[in-house]
């Protein structure tokens, strides 16, 4: 027991979080002769091979979304569709998740070359700044702090990390402000609210849910610079995100329905982890709705999950298609989850986090998909 109350540390947190995921980028990159290019996975389909910078690495189809942000990363003020020899695929919807493009810029100070290892850096950076903050929270919780490490393994940031994603940082943004919101600290942690938006704009959700529970002024920071940002967006390409924000939303549960129809096949191995991996969503929920009574966790928290939820069951096939879509998309929904269930007095808990880690783990022997 001495040894165990040692560890209650946020920075073991970070630690452990440092050498796990350190631990999954070296045999990740390994594969790719450490060229942090790979992880751009830059599509054909967007890329003009006379003018992509040197050294990137083009895949033969449609590539996937860490290409626009590497692109918005090249030039976080750009106002052209078509841009060192890569296309935005639909401007105003990518370059409203600024702040991770932005941070690698700054980070790489112009240096296009050095740009890939930024992209990398920063998410890795965010990443144990989730196991650190995630350790205070447990804490906050009178809980021990390694109980902090689940907010780093959601299953989806295996992919964030692997493929130059938003999610991550925006979690680290999102996390810290919940922890300064328990502190009474609503200016700062608008401000966090207002950087999780700016990096992936789902985070709107808790915004409003914690304006609508304090009435406090603070909280409008968020919600006003969203608006100022969608503005200029508009200004900039003639169309702002937030009337595309329909894209990933169907108005029937057919995405969800049509992946479940899918797995039942059990024909291939991605039939059977999907079903496995639908089974976990189901319990998670089942446990986390379990846990609200009991929950210490603030009333705006509790209502943001529900609505994450609601977003989740009307995805899209676009989303519901892959682990590393839906997942991704649901980064929300098992942040705030896991806050209500670690802020509760539920028996499931150990279990339920023992199952995410599992989950978790067949996440991370995901990594050669490219």
């Amino acid at each position: 027991m001495q040894f165990i109350q040692r560890l209650n540390s946020p920075l073991i947190n970070m630690l452990f979080v440092a050498l796990i995921y350190g631990i999954y980028l070296i045999l990740l990159l390994a594969k790719f002769n450490y060229n942090p290019a790979y992880l751009i996975s830059l599509g054909e389909k967007f890329a003009d091979l006379n003018q992509i910078p040197e050294k990137l690495v083009v895949w033969k189809n449609y590539g996937y979304d860490g290409q626009f942000y590497y692109r918005l990363s090249l030039n976080p003020f750009t106002s052209k569709r078509q841009e060192f020899g890569i296309t935005l695929d639909i401007p105003s919807y990518r370059h409203q998740r600024i702040i991770y493009p932005l941070i690698s810029w700054i980070l790489s100070s112009g240096n296009k070359d050095f740009v890939p290892k930024a992209l990398l850096i920063v998410n890795f950076v965010a990443i144990l700044l989730i196991g650190l903050v995630g350790g205070y929270l447990a804490k906050s919780f009178k809980l021990h702090s390694l109980w902090g490490l689940v907010f780093a393994i959601h299953p989806g940031f295996p992919y964030t990390l692997s493929r130059n994603l938003t999610e991550i940082l925006q979690t680290c943004f999102l996390l810290t402000a919940l922890l300064l919101i328990n502190k009474r600290r609503f200016l700062f942690s608008a401000i966090l609210l207002t950087l999780a938006i700016l990096t992936r704009e789902t985070a709107l959700i808790v915004a409003i849910s914690s304006l609508l529970t304090f009435k406090n002024r603070y909280f409008l920071l968020p919600v006003i610079c969203y608006g100022i940002w969608q503005i200029i967006l508009f200004l900039n390409w003639g169309q702002a995100p937030i009337l595309l924000a329909n894209l990933n939303l169907s108005n029937s549960l057919s995405g969800v329905s049509s992946y479940l129809r899918y797995t039942l096949g059990f024909a291939t191995y991605g039939q059977k982890l999907g079903f496995i991996q639908l089974c976990f969503l189901l319990i998670f929920t089942i446990s986390v709705f379990n846990a609200f009574v009991s929950s210490k966790a603030y009333t705006f928290t509790k209502v943001a999950w529900i609505f994450y939820l609601l977003m989740g069951m009307f995805y899209t096939s676009y989303i519901w298609v892959a682990d590393i879509a839906f997942f991704r998309a649901l980064t929300e929904f098992y942040i705030l989850g896991a806050a209500i269930l670690l802020s509760s007095k539920s028996k499931l808990m150990p279990a339920v986090f023992l199952l995410t880690a599992v989950i978790w783990s067949l996440s991370l022997k995901q990594f050669g998909y490219f």
